[in-house]
């Protein structure tokens, strides 16, 4: 029996995504870490735990919320309802939204230039440290990442409608979304004025849809308002950025970051210096690729500008890595063509692009090189070890039935034992009354962090130091209250 030919076409994808799932899929047990462990995972479990799955801002307290639009919380929440709340399933989704962008990112690359553009971009894409990294995280930015990467393309090929529907989504799982009806208003202006019919009936059609998720937005904060009190959380108003030097260092953290790290530097040489070389060859771009490069470009830009008046992390721009790996590599593939001719490509493009996936892979941990990305790289996988080991050993304790003294991200983790960390049942503690308990165990991410916000007489009974962070596990003495 012969394959079909659109199937046979497919098995080069088909042989990135097992590759990359059988590699996600060695840590798929881990548990939760920092900020999926503080919010995102227990939110889902609380929506479960109360019955109230749901993208309203009533179906989640505050406290998990953060004010943030519910979309991705929902998706989690009724995933880990079908197929269980352990961290497994939990980590399963996650890997899912992972597969699910690499697919996106072929499907983009192919309909916008060609198969190889779409084969090269997608093993790229899947070697990133951040992208790898988000890939196994309950955490908001992959789903985010996938409807914008498809917004965009949207815009590109003129799916108004389409584009409508995806950053309805992209901004009900995050508010940094609100770039792309930006975008999207930028492009249909300057396609009316281009076409010399800027108030025709048609570009009225295509403004409505390219502002319509901003509606939806709306709405959702007129509801939040009605039921929160607030239309954005109190407490995240007061990150935003209001200093102009401020701002100019986080634009320049934040291309370092984008643009340079994690082996994007030779991405970024590809993206930025190729298109300049194939202008003085006097090389002519295709429509498909004016459109994508001055989209793209101006995606970018609103990118940088939003991520630096607002609170940053750096996983929050894995949103522009997509783009980042097609538009470098479709440049890859161009200049192939061009010094090799079209039968010779591969011996350029492929060993280019050997070197850029083994640039990526070696800063996978960024604590080989005394460095620390947290959620950014694999090295988020070093904090988890130690309080792993410090809890353990906890549990094991006699005085692990009595309440104990925790900080961030320990009391998290021993609150509940569907977040992965005990073997057990949940202890007890207190996060602020540490005055009143005997025995504490407190994280320290860097040595000369403070662990400790209460002037009381202790002794280290244990201490657990790991690649990254340690924690120590504190006996006080006996207060005289």
């Amino acid at each position: 029996m012969t394959l079909p030919k659109y199937l046979i076409n497919k098995i080069p994808l088909g042989i990135i995504l097992l590759v990359f799932v059988f590699f996600k899929l060695q840590d798929i047990s881990l548990p939760y870490f920092w900020d999926e462990l503080g919010v995102y995972a227990p939110g889902a479990l609380k929506m479960i735990d109360n019955q109230s799955i749901g993208v309203l801002p009533i179906n989640l307290e505050p406290e998990y919320s953060r004010g943030h639009p519910l979309f991705f919380v929902f998706s989690q929440a009724v995933w880990m309802n079908i197929f269980g709340q352990s961290v497994v399933s939990g980590h399963s989704f996650s890997i899912l939204l992972g597969v699910l962008t690499l697919i996106a990112t072929y499907f983009t690359s192919n309909n916008l230039f060609d198969k190889r553009t779409a084969l090269f971009a997608t093993t790229l894409l899947a070697v990133q440290p951040i992208f790898y990294a988000l890939a196994g995280l309950i955490l908001p930015e992959m789903m985010l990442a996938l409807f914008v990467l498809l917004s965009v393309w949207a815009i590109i090929r003129q799916r108004w409608f389409l584009f409508f529907i995806l950053s309805s989504v992209a901004i009900m799982i995050k508010e940094s979304a609100i770039v792309l009806p930006a975008l999207a208003a930028m492009v249909v202006f300057a396609d009316a004025f281009k076409s010399e019919k800027f108030f025709s009936l048609q570009n009225t059609i295509k403004m409505f849809f390219a502002l319509g998720s901003l509606l939806v937005f709306g709405i959702f904060l007129l509801i939040q308002k009605e039921q929160n009190g607030w239309y954005f959380f109190p407490l995240h108003i007061n990150l935003m950025e209001h200093s102009a030097i401020n701002t100019y260092y986080k634009v320049k953290q934040i291309c370092d970051e984008v643009f340079y790290r994690q082996g994007r530097i030779y991405l970024s040489l590809l993206l930025f210096i190729l298109p300049v070389f194939f202008y003085l060859k006097n090389r002519n771009f295709s429509n498909i690729e004016k459109r994508s490069y001055f989209i793209v470009g101006l995606f970018f830009l609103l990118c940088l500008a939003f991520a630096a008046l607002n609170f940053y992390l750096m996983r929050y721009m894995l949103l522009m890595i997509p783009l980042i790996v097609i538009m470098a590599v479709h440049e890859l593939i161009k200049v192939s063509d061009l010094l090799g001719n079209r039968k010779k490509w591969l011996l350029i493009a492929a060993p280019a692009s050997i070197g850029i996936a083994i640039a990526a892979i070696y800063t996978m941990d960024s604590t080989k090189n005394g460095g620390y990305l947290g959620d950014a790289d694999m090295s988020y996988k070093h904090v988890i070890i130690v309080e792993q080991q410090a809890i353990s050993w906890v549990e094991q304790q006699p005085w692990a039935t009595e309440k104990i003294g925790a900080n961030f991200p320990i009391f998290q983790g021993i609150r509940d034992v569907r977040n992965g960390y005990l073997s057990k049942h949940p202890i007890i503690y207190s996060e602020n009354a540490i005055d009143t308990v005997k025995y504490g165990v407190f994280f320290q991410l860097f040595p000369n962090d403070a662990y400790l916000f209460v002037d009381r007489k202790h002794k280290i009974i244990k201490e657990f130091t790991g690649v990254v962070g340690s924690v120590k596990v504190l006996e006080f003495e006996k207060t005289n209250s």
